[in-house]
């Protein structure tokens, strides 16, 4: 079984996930609107939608309460027919939503497309630069509830502060179509709340432009954390043909030693019909569920602390599982068993923590 670190929802039975709102935004049950009608957006009363209905006085934007660097965020949203929108990541750099329905070549300016930076101090016709249209027209028509799936990496700065990485959007999906792979930007776009650059903001909702509606509001925001790896060791052994990891304790020992990864290359000596144990030690940042997951070929299993996490065994092609457990903040033991029986050799171990993103588990042993 494959998992992933649950996102957190947005709850949307009142606007206590944002600052405070002016009178524009509201919380609904329903939603409605004719594809026909400019800005028809009609409510019911209830939970689980957020509205922004324009007046054209005091419109404005909403801020989540919370801040964010790197971001998974997914949402659905509903436009009615000529409106205009969009969602700032940081509340600097936006991805636009708009009724872009049936427009063949899509620009920047239209839905899921990076709008453009801009400088007042340039040129007639050359003050806008560094816009990005989708891919593809993904749009819905008006009146339709539409996805979006954003992954974004914030910008990074040295310890005096200074810019060491641009801001990205690492992909962008509009009703599950990829418009936007690895795209960076060199500052804030157009209409951002403000024009420097920071490590973490709140995310921005544009709401003095158009009317529009939000639900399934989900998030996974990430932080500079880690989880340390110490002290691992490898025990190897060779084995007889087999379907799962036998029984190391009843093996001969071949070597062991200290090891600064789970590099199976390191350590056998032969292609076919050998095992390993990898232990050491996992430092974890934070209190909270972790996830486990090991991709390998042929079996292999986690533990934590004595406890079976991830269950991969078995004689396969590269195959990938996971499992959840959770932890203090602190030292735990980790132990990994591997066993080729023959053909490819492959090892990886990855883990996700509390705000901490997918990535491999490394060893700090030098």
């Amino acid at each position: 079984v494959y998992k992933r670190q649950p996102m957190t929802s947005v709850q949307l039975a009142d606007l206590k996930d944002f600052e405070v709102a002016s009178p524009n935004w509201s919380i609904a049950g329903k939603v409605f609107s004719d594809y026909q009608k400019e800005q028809d957006l009609k409510t019911e009363p209830g939970k689980g939608i957020l509205v922004n209905q324009t007046s054209g006085e005091s419109d404005k934007n909403l801020f989540t309460s919370w801040d964010h660097a790197d971001l998974e965020l997914e949402l659905e949203f509903m436009m009615p027919k000529g409106s205009n929108s969009g969602i700032y990541l940081m509340g600097r750099y936006e991805i636009q939503l708009f009724d872009s329905w049936n427009i063949e070549e899509p620009q920047h300016s239209d839905c899921g497309g990076i709008y453009q930076r801009w400088d007042d101090q340039a040129s007639e016709g050359s003050q806008g630069y560094e816009g990005h249209p989708p891919r593809i027209n993904a749009s819905k028509a008006p009146g339709l509830w539409q996805q979006l799936s954003i992954k974004f990496t914030a910008p990074k700065f040295d310890a005096n502060g200074k810019k060491i990485s641009d801001a990205r959007f690492d992909r962008v999906e509009l009703n599950g179509v990829e418009i936007h792979r690895g795209v960076s930007l060199s500052g804030p776009t157009r209409a951002a709340a403000d024009t420097d650059e920071v490590d973490r903001a709140p995310l921005m909702l544009q709401g003095d432009h158009g009317n529009v509606a939000f639900r399934n509001i989900r998030y996974k925001r990430f932080f500079e954390e880690q989880v340390i790896l110490t002290n691992l060791e490898y025990r190897y052994y060779h084995t007889q043909p087999s379907n799962t990891i036998p029984n190391f304790d009843s093996l001969e020992l071949i070597t062991e030693g200290q090891v600064d990864s789970f590099n199976i290359e390191k350590v056998a000596d032969r292609d076919d019909n050998f095992g390993i144990r990898f232990m050491g030690t996992v430092r974890t940042p934070v209190k909270g569920p972790y996830v486990f997951h090991t991709l390998s070929d042929d079996g292999s299993m986690l533990y934590v602390d004595g406890q079976l996490v991830v269950s991969n065994d078995d004689d396969h092609r590269t195959t990938q599982n996971s499992g959840m457990i959770n932890l203090t903040k602190g030292d735990h033991a980790i132990v990994v068993d591997y066993y080729n029986n023959t053909w490819s050799k492959r090892l990886a171990v990855l883990y996700e923590g509390p705000q901490i993103p997918y990535q491999p588990l490394y060893s700090n042993y030098s």
